[in-house]
């Protein structure tokens, strides 16, 4: 998981216009990819590149929900000794690195030494806090790894989906710049990578044997995506991502019929999508394209930085500002509908969460001025002005921004706006240099520590944007590690989610939603939060 860019609508359109190569998907992505090196890549439209060509041990079944792991480089799942802090994984034989002129004209195979090699380059990276409960690694022989855990960690083989533990050859890591280049496995090979303007992805034709899964969930079978069981993956031979400054210039290219692919579209367009009972509007049904809808597992909230002299001491001006803001209004304006209210930290579909809770906080500007005067400010007199940092510099990230303005505005509270781009959000945000801003999660893997870890004092700095530091938080979080499925787990869950709701560091805001639209020539298409390698399983076809 990770931190994703700006518009939680995903949108699959083929144009009908112009000429288009079969088996060839080309889609826009908007500039400011963070990273392609694996150890650091942390974002989803980064995430969404290497994730078609760096593969990790393990993946989710693509039509099985709840989510299942599954094997991909590994041969076979962990083996557990009896206490649960030691785990033995058989590596597949014969996987193929793409190839590079580092092999010197050879065919270069996986071993379990380019894991640790890849160990080894995390601890210095974003991921470095699902790592660190490593003891140490132990390679049996050429295709097996044990791994000693610090403690028990059961959350530990979904930390072996994610793409930071990727196999990388010593010589790849000394001789080739990855933030430049992609020395991966997967179905598709980088033939050309121009970041912020063109990106290539080409299938690789040593890749080892896969096939689409035979087996799904209700819903699989319902929408008839089983239908490609058993063969051969990858079914597209190419996929190009071109880079634009933002969804408007995607949306217009995608008019032209330059673009197959549309995803990211802006707010401001899904009026032209959609008809007011939220079906598709003629025009686009007329072309035989289908409206599908996904929940997915991502939130969205306003962040307070904790370490701030005035936010972080002072829980009263935190609650004034959460009072003050109209979520509704929000979700109508800024997202358009398109999100469902938050009401807790944890997002639907994760374990642990309850349709019944409720945040303390609610929409109600008596109460926000009540908690401004508590907070020693009454009307806001005596209040220095606050920055509202921004994700990203295009129209959508500048309307959410002056969106909170006016609603501080109401209570007597000063807010200027500082536009940033996605990079520099990051590099701030990690750094505890922000003050307030919007942020989101896609979660790396379904489990409620996976968003818990945010707050955690041992990610500061780091994930930990808002800073919160709270022993007993850090000390129920690190006993929610250990923890297997059931009662005295939820149990914990609570526990944290209360703390969570007395501190305030966040004021949640929305459960993201997925609206995608198909044409009858993209098949086996099912939206997914935490899947990044889909692309190796859709087909276009005429």
């Amino acid at each position: 998981m990770k931190f994703i860019h700006y518009l939680m609508i995903t949108v699959l359109l083929f144009s009908c216009t112009g000429k288009k190569e079969d088996g060839v998907l080309t889609l826009g992505i908007i500039k400011g990819v963070s990273s392609l090196d694996p150890a650091k890549a942390f974002d989803g439209k980064s995430l969404k590149l290497i994730g078609q060509s760096y593969e990790p041990l393990y993946q989710y079944h693509y039509q099985i929900r709840p989510f299942k792991i599954i094997p991909l480089l590994a041969d076979g799942m962990p083996e557990w000794n009896g206490d649960g802090t030691v785990l033995t994984i058989k590596i597949k034989k014969g996987v193929r690195y793409h190839d590079h002129p580092v092999f010197k004209g050879k065919p270069r195979y996986v071993k379990a030494l380019d894991f640790i090699n890849q160990l080894e380059r995390i601890k210095l990276g974003p991921g470095k806090s699902y790592f660190n409960v490593i003891k140490k690694v132990k390679i049996l022989d050429d295709h097996t790894l044990r791994f000693d855990l610090k403690k028990k960690m059961p959350n530990f083989s979904y930390y072996l989906t994610m793409n930071f533990l990727v196999p990388l050859p010593l010589e790849v890591i000394e001789n080739v710049d990855l933030e430049k280049e992609v020395v991966g496995t997967g179905p598709f090979y980088f033939s050309e990578i121009n970041k912020g303007v063109r990106f290539v992805l080409k299938k690789f034709k040593y890749f080892r044997k896969e096939l689409y899964p035979e087996r799904g969930d209700r819903f699989a079978n319902m929408n008839k995506l089983l239908t490609s069981a058993n063969k051969p993956l990858p079914f597209l031979n190419k996929i190009v991502f071109l880079g634009f400054d933002n969804g408007d210039q995607i949306w217009k290219k995608f008019i032209a019929g330059e673009l197959d692919v549309v995803e990211d579209i802006p707010f401001d367009r899904i009026d032209s999508i959609l008809k007011k009972d939220g079906s598709l509007v003629d025009e686009l049904e007329q072309k035989g394209l289908r409206l599908k809808r996904y929940s997915v597992l991502i939130n969205r909230w306003l962040g307070m930085n904790m370490r701030d002299p005035l936010l972080g001491k002072n829980k009263n001006l935190r609650m004034a500002i959460a009072h003050a803001i109209d979520i509704t209004a929000y979700n109508k304006l800024v997202r358009r509908n398109s999100s469902l209210q938050a009401n807790s930290i944890l997002t639907p579909g994760i374990g642990g969460y309850r349709p019944s809770h409720q945040l303390p906080y609610e929409y109600n500007i008596k109460k926000a001025k009540e908690f401004l005067a508590k907070a020693g400010y009454p009307g806001g007199r005596g209040l220095p002005s606050f920055t509202y940092y921004t994700r990203n510099k295009i129209k959508t990230g500048l309307m959410e921004g002056k969106f909170f303005k006016e609603q501080l505005a109401s209570i007597g509270i000063k807010l200027s706006i500082y536009p940033l781009d996605f990079s520099e959000f990051l590099q701030k945000g990690r750094n505890g240099e922000l003050q307030l801003w919007t942020d989101n999660w896609i979660y790396d893997f379904p489990e409620a520590s996976n968003i818990f870890q945010l707050l955690s004092s041992k990610n500061t700095p780091g994930i930990n944007k808002s800073g919160m530091k709270n022993r007993e938080y850090d000390q129920k979080f690190s006993e929610l590690e250990g923890m297997q499925d059931g009662r005295e787990k939820n149990k914990k869950i609570r526990e944290l989610e209360l703390i969570f709701d007395h501190e305030v560091p966040w004021i949640m805001l929305s459960y993201e939603r997925s609206l995608v639209l198909l044409t009858k020539d993209i098949k086996n298409y099912r939206k997914s939060g935490v899947i990044r390698n889909y692309f190796k399983y859709l087909t276009k076809e005429k």
